[in-house]
């Protein structure tokens, strides 16, 4: 996990700088700045953009549609899947493939997250997928609290330097980070969503107070994530897995024939369209150690 960095005071212990009833008084103000015995206070509802990803959902860096939301394209790179012998399957064959896949790497609720996913791209509905099964997932997964620990910390130190004002406050470069370990791969974060394309963080309800005499400051609010990918492949993904056979054994279409299915759903045939999975989680966000909504 990453560091914590310790809170410099609590809101209601500046000493002479903001009393009780000042601090009262001063929560009564209009959102925005406010001063007073050596103290600014800030009341900001937000939300309050605070992490800035490279690229938006579905776009690469450029602003360009990225490879994994076109469907029924056929592109020139990927002339060698049609000599695959299933090439020409009919549709409901291939569909049975990519739910044998949804079934081979997933299991319990996030089998059940996968095989919606699977039904919704066999639909062509398109649009965003939603999960509370997923969220939880998500939440719960070590990779997850190691990133959003390291980007709190980040912005814990962004804060206290600009003396716990955030008007005007330029987003912080957010990363990105993937489910790579075997039980992902093998119950289910791997196939859903594997690496998030996209992720931004809000701040919403925040308010902070910088005593100008003890050059301390405190603060909290809520810090929103919000996390999205796309259900949907590109050739690189063929590329790296058309020959996987994961789990082994797994009989004559094995798992690598299975993506490739999937991959000839979305680019050569019709109405099979990717879609985003979109994940939004909150913590409490302070000048002491995060915790959990």
């Amino acid at each position: 996990m990453a560091g914590r960095l310790p809170g410099p005071v609590g809101l209601m212990d500046i000493g002479s700088a903001l009393d009780a009833g000042t601090l009262n008084r001063q929560r009564t103000n209009p959102p925005g700045p406010t001063s007073g015995r050596g103290a600014a206070y800030y009341n900001i509802p937000g939300p309050i953009p605070v992490g800035q990803p490279p690229r938006d959902p579905g776009k690469n860096e450029d602003g360009s549609v990225y490879e994994d939301m076109f469907n029924d394209d056929a592109p020139a790179k990927s002339a060698a899947i049609k000599s695959e012998f299933f090439f020409n399957a009919p549709d409901a064959k291939l569909e049975e493939m990519g739910k044998d896949l949804m079934n081979s790497v997933s299991t319990g609720d996030l089998n059940a997250v996968a095989l919606e996913c699977w039904d919704r791209f066999c639909k062509g509905a398109g649009g965003t997928y939603t999960s509370g099964k997923l969220d939880k997932a998500v939440r719960d997964n070590d990779a997850t609290q190691d990133f959003v620990d390291d980007f709190a910390t980040q912005l814990r130190k962004a804060v206290l330097d600009r003396k716990c004002d955030l008007m005007n406050f330029t987003p912080l470069p957010i990363g990105r980070y993937a489910f790579n370990s075997l039980i992902d791969k093998a119950t289910g974060l791997g196939i859903i969503v594997h690496d998030w394309w996209s992720i931004k963080a809000e701040l919403k309800d925040y308010e902070g107070t910088w005593d100008n005499v003890t050059q301390q400051g405190a603060f909290y609010g809520t810090l929103v994530y919000t996390m999205t990918d796309d259900f949907g492949l590109d050739w690189m993904d063929i590329v790296q897995h058309g020959d996987d056979q994961l789990p082994p054994n797994t009989g004559f279409f094995k798992t690598g024939h299975r993506f490739k299915a999937w991959y000839i759903l979305q680019h050569y045939r019709k109405n099979h369209k990717p879609f985003f999975v979109e994940v939004k989680l909150e913590y409490n966000f302070d000048d002491g150690a995060r915790r959990k909504v």
